[in-house]
């Protein structure tokens, strides 16, 4: 006779209804793409997307401050005087999931009110340690039920490369360019610097280089100058000022290894889930906050990435071990488990007390607030 199934994996079994929050950044979109992936790989979902963009930046502090002395079941009434609101999606969520500092509150709101799991990926900027079910980061966070991932969620393709027949194929190397942020300032001397570095490797690379919509006209007029200065010829190019092409996945695909400035963790995060060689360039002037840091000197500790520096020459040893299974794994198990707490809590005797105040508390269907 078989074990009846926990409570995670009857929800695993049947289809599962995702409302996933976005605040329109596309570094943030990307992690909340990967907790879907991952719980894709194992489970049926319908995915429905809910914007959450704040009315003012001045909501952040005093959203933050009601989430520490309000009733999780008040905090729902907050949104429609905090948040710019589009029409809720037809069905109940089974798990509500979100990244960006700006979508945290409305998770927690929409988790209380929904009595469905929150799932975060970031660090959760002083927020209650309880106030959300499952916290995804790469550095430790005070949240609860913190777990720390070897490298944020990302939603990849097949990303192996072509296998190699012949020892006279020519590598094929990946350059992603970003553009000033994340405490990162790029001046001529950078561009020069990354070019050499391109140069000193001979001709026994193919190059494919893509900047992306951060990188301003003046840092990709400088980076071909001196590309060209140096000799460096580019098999493909797309500069995203002259024409902007969304190549990323095809060039993860078809390279050997990558180089990506150091300003986009998302960008670098997507290169390092390849399980290729993955070497960061940063600027002189790159003055990052402490979590981020913090994250860089866990990926070189753990091998995932060297700065060029490192290395003066390229050699591929092995078949790349793409990093997504053993991560996936890790995402769908800590979401079954927040699950599982929230089905023990809705069990517990003790719980009922605090379900009848949330239902004292909640909003009137009256005025137009049914989900």
């Amino acid at each position: 006779m078989n074990p009846p199934q926990t409570p995670a994996e009857q929800s695993a079994s049947s289809e599962q209804t995702l409302w996933v929050l976005t605040d329109g950044r596309a570094g943030h979109e990307s992690q909340s793409k990967g907790i879907v992936a991952a719980l894709s790989s194992t489970r049926h979902v319908q995915v429905h997307w809910v914007s959450a963009t704040l009315r003012s930046p001045l909501w952040r502090w005093m959203l933050r401050t009601a989430a520490r002395l309000l009733p999780p079941g008040f905090l729902y009434r907050l949104l429609p005087i905090s948040y710019h609101l589009s029409p809720w999606p037809d069905s109940e969520p089974d798990i509500v999931i979100g990244s960006g500092g700006d979508t945290l509150f409305m998770l927690g709101a929409l988790s209380a009110r929904h009595n469905a799991p929150s799932v975060f990926s970031g660090t959760t900027k002083r927020y209650p340690r309880k106030f959300l079910d499952c916290v995804f980061t790469v550095v430790p966070d005070p949240a609860k039920h913190n777990v720390v991932l070897p490298l944020p969620p990302v939603a990849i393709s097949d990303l192996n490369r072509p296998k190699v027949t012949t020892p006279e194929r020519l590598l094929t190397g990946c350059v992603l360019i970003g553009g000033d942020g994340a405490g990162c300032v790029f001046v001529d001397s950078d561009w020069q610097r990354l070019a050499k570095w391109m140069a000193g490797l001979g001709n026994d690379v193919r190059w494919l280089l893509s900047t992306s919509r951060r990188t301003e006209v003046k840092h990709e007029t400088e980076l071909k100058s001196m590309l060209h200065g140096n000799t460096v010829a580019l098999e493909r190019s797309v500069w995203w000022a002259d024409n902007p092409e969304r190549v990323m996945d095809e060039f993860l695909h078809d390279c050997d290894f990558i180089v990506c400035t150091q300003d986009s963790l998302s960008m670098l995060a997507e290169a390092m889930y390849t399980g290729k060689p993955v070497y960061s360039f940063a600027p002189k002037h790159c003055q990052m906050t402490e979590n981020d840091a913090a994250a860089i000197a866990g990926y070189l500790e753990q091998g995932f990435l060297k700065p060029i520096e490192d290395a003066q020459q390229i050699t591929i040893e092995h078949e790349p071990n793409p990093r997504s299974g053993n991560i996936y794994a890790q995402i769908d198990r800590a979401i079954g488990a927040a699950q599982e707490r929230r089905e023990r809590a809705n069990t517990d005797p003790k719980s009922w007390g605090k379900k009848l105040h949330r239902l004292i508390e909640a909003v009137p269907q009256s005025i137009g607030l049914e989900k």
